[in-house]
């Protein structure tokens, strides 16, 4: 558990604080009559959450620092009766020290790791791949992370989608893993069904539309199948099987030779002429090419010329071997395809007496497989469509099934967790409200309401009973709740409230109570007691009283 804070600039009227000292259970923040603003109540449980891992203290109050600049935050957990001191700035946050029992640096871990060791020590492992964050983060509702949204209450913050607060809350009861995998196999199968689908959306590749037109297909492709067998026939007929194979062979190896004498041509101008690179003339061989030119031009410098010259030549120079090895590769394209036209011209040679098939049956033939492929491949992409389809649909009844298993399994824990600990929640003039209802739509949604009532107030009483439900039933080891959810509570509402919260005595608590008095009552016997008092770990005041020992924005005395 989180025992002790401390830090060089927590001031009360001048003097500096002592650390701040936490327990199981509940531990109340707690402000002045009156319920005064911007005293640091808010703050502090930022500053708890600091403690924890999280990120939110030095970015999202700055205000803070810029009046009180960078500081230290000193901080002892304690773990099985073993004190562990750690200290992190607000300037460099991403780093933890681990300290001695004086704060003094022994060694630096990343905030990271710092979390890791938070997840071992809590013996949060559940079989599930959940961050230290992902555990407390949600839980730590304060109003500078404005992550207290009454009607999505377990995502993390207000651009989270449904989907991944629940995965996380999946995660927290120890039952996403089998969902997650077999929601994989789902969105494979989904995925595949949908290439399909787009096959046809978007005449992709031939595929039949039903069952119907596959039919069709069938009959066609077995007609055309028989008129190729005939043409075939027909042809090699017409003259002795021998030639007219041959005849065949013969035509191919015709259009192959084509189609490499064309390939070679194209390959010829790509070759890169390097044969025109002088060497650099000496300064008798400049003054013999370029002196012509002072007959004409009196200024002319010829060591200028050379200059320029020997640098175009050095540029050269650097892309000639580039240069060389290109055409290398070309040279060697262009001897394989003369050694396969050499093969070729010595098969035609064999076939020189064969005729040549005639170009009427090549184009028959030629259309006829293609008739033939193309209805193939739209029978087999129909019967993979469909297999495709079936496939999807007993994935996703598999993930609705399994899916609603476990959700069920938490949305029975939590409910029921929230309707006992209703019965002890007290409303004004002792009306009776009802319990609050978290309800799993699959993993695409979820809803949350109390049924007949949708009061402020009561949606903030069934946020704070519903962290208690998740503690309650999770591994959950701690959460923090500020004032803004107590707000629009009724007085007696928000001391029963603190009175369950103060039950979790294996579990931490922190609560921002704004005004006392809230929290004052009389028994039967005529005692009286306040659990926020009861529970408080520190009292913050207007004025010098704040926890920083000054008050942003309070009218100076000149």
């Amino acid at each position: 558990m989180l025992k002790t804070i401390k830090c060089d600039k927590f001031i009360d009227h001048g003097v500096p604080r002592e650390p701040i000292r936490f327990h199981n259970g509940l531990n109340v923040i707690l402000g002045e009559k009156g319920a005064t603003n911007s005293i640091g109540k808010s703050t502090l449980l930022m500053i708890i959450d600091f403690c924890f891992g999280g990120d939110d203290y030095p970015q999202k109050e700055k205000e803070t620092i810029e009046h009180v600049g960078h500081h230290d935050i000193c901080f002892e957990f304690e773990f099985d009766g073993k004190s562990r001191f750690y200290k992190r700035n607000t300037q460099n946050p991403e780093r933890v020290d681990i300290c001695d029992s004086e704060y003094k640096t022994r060694n630096t871990i990343t905030n990271k790791q710092f979390k890791e060791d938070l997840v071992n020590f809590y013996g949060l492992k559940n079989g599930e791949d959940l961050s230290f964050r992902e555990w407390v983060g949600p839980y730590f509702r304060i109003y500078n992370k404005k992550n207290y949204n009454e009607w999505r209450p377990i995502n993390a913050h207000i651009r989270e989608s449904d989907y991944d607060g629940m995965s996380v809350l999946l995660k927290m009861f120890g039952m996403f893993k089998p969902i997650e995998s077999t929601k994989a196999d789902y969105d494979s199968k989904k995925d595949l069904k949908k290439g399909y689908d787009n096959i046809r959306k978007h005449n992709i590749a031939p595929i039949a539309i039903s069952a119907e037109e596959k039919a069709k297909m069938v009959a066609q492709l077995a007609d055309l199948r028989k008129q190729l067998e005939q043409l075939d026939y027909d042809n090699i007929h017409n003259s002795n099987d021998q030639e007219a194979l041959e005849a065949t062979e013969k035509t191919r190896l015709n259009k192959e030779k084509v189609k490499l004498q064309r390939r070679r041509k194209t390959l010829e101008k790509k070759l890169t002429d390097i044969n025109d690179n002088d060497e650099l003339l000496s300064e008798e061989e400049y003054q013999l090419k370029y002196g012509a030119l002072k007959e004409f031009f009196e200024d002319v410098k010829i060591p200028e010329i050379k200059k320029y010259e020997k640098f175009h030549k050095d540029v050269y120079g650097y892309l000639l071997e580039d240069i060389i090895e290109a055409n290398k590769e070309v040279e060697n394209l262009i001897s394989l395809i003369d050694a396969r036209i050499a093969e070729i011209n010595t098969q035609l040679e064999e076939y020189k007496t064969v005729p040549t098939v005639s170009e009427s049956y090549v184009k028959e033939r030629e259309y006829l497989s293609k008739e033939i492929d193309r209805l193939g491949t739209a029978i087999k992409n129909f019967e993979d469509s469909e297999s495709a389809l079936k496939g999807y649909k007993e994935a996703e009844k598999t993930l609705v099934q399994l899916t609603e298993t476990y959700t069920t399994t938490i949305e029975n824990k939590l409910n029921s967790s929230m309707r006992e600990n209703n019965t002890h929640i007290r409303e004004k003039d002792d009306k009776r409200v009802a319990a609050p209802i978290f309800k799993f739509n699959e993993l695409k949604s979820y809803a949350f309401y109390t049924p007949g009532d949708t009061g402020t107030g009561t949606r903030y009483k069934a946020v704070c009973l519903l962290d208690l439900a998740i503690m309650e039933n999770t591994k959950l080891p701690v959460f923090g709740h500020d004032s803004i959810l107590f707000t629009n509570i009724e007085d007696i509402t928000a001391r029963d409230l603190f009175k369950l919260y103060a039950q979790k005595t294996e579990r931490q608590i922190f609560a921002v109570a704004e005004n006392p008095d809230r929290y004052k009552e009389v028994n039967p016997d005529g005692t009286i007691t306040n659990i926020a008092i009861e529970k408080q770990v520190i009292q913050l005041h207007s004025g010098d009283g704040a926890l920083f020992g000054d008050q942003w924005g309070r009218a100076k005395n000149n």
